[in-house]
């Protein structure tokens, strides 16, 4: 049976892809909240270089864009907007994968992943963390963008119910029980100057 949340969300989505960046490039508040936390982003980045990298949640390519300038061999771009993924960077190095962050399954593991606002949309965050542990080599990296508890995300959250979609906010704590229930390991947190949103670097255990 389909997910209704995750239908609004690939309908909402869908409905935006063409003009999803020219909207977060020229409006000044939140290029300036973008441009900040790929900012944070870069300052808990390891050497990519040379790894293939599973990206979860990558939307138009916001950090697709980031792992390119940082030489990653492939990118696997994992969206649920088939839409969003047709925005995605031109690019022979980019194999766009439209599936649900819950339970999508490649059949290959990876020594670098990424997810950046996948799991706020899920019924149970925890499967998202256990399916990108499944999809990580030993020791592999994760890199996790997360929407926090701040007043910024709280506003989000409100808007998202005006459309009828649930989304899901988070705090330290929940982080660090969802990543050692699925054999992670936080290692490094950040946010952007606005502490709008939280990031994460975990290591798989």
């Amino acid at each position: 049976m389909p997910d209704k949340n995750q239908e609004k969300v690939k309908s909402l989505y869908n409905s935006r892809a063409l003009t999803y960046t020219s909207f977060i490039n020229n409006f000044f508040l939140l290029a300036a909240v973008k441009k900040s936390e790929k900012k944070a982003m870069r300052s808990l980045l390891k050497n990519i270089e040379g790894h293939d990298v599973l990206e979860v949640g990558c939307g138009t390519g916001f950090y697709t864009e980031l792992l390119l300038k940082m030489n990653a061999a492939k990118i696997f771009a994992l969206d649920i907007s088939s839409e969003m993924l047709k925005q995605l960077p031109s690019s022979d190095k980019i194999t766009p994968v439209c599936a649900n962050a819950e339970n999508f399954n490649l059949d290959r593991k990876f020594d670098v992943l990424m997810n950046s606002g996948a799991t706020e949309f899920v019924k149970e965050p925890i499967k998202v963390f256990q399916t990108l542990r499944a999809h990580s080599n030993t020791n592999a990296i994760l890199y996790l963008h997360i929407a926090n508890k701040s007043i910024t995300c709280r506003l989000l959250k409100f808007y998202y119910g005006l459309r009828g979609i649930s989304f899901n906010l988070f705090s330290d704590k929940m982080i660090q029980e969802y990543a050692k229930k699925a054999n992670w390991a936080v290692e490094a947190k950040t946010g952007n100057i606005f502490k709008s949103s939280s990031i994460y670097r975990l290591k798989a255990v």
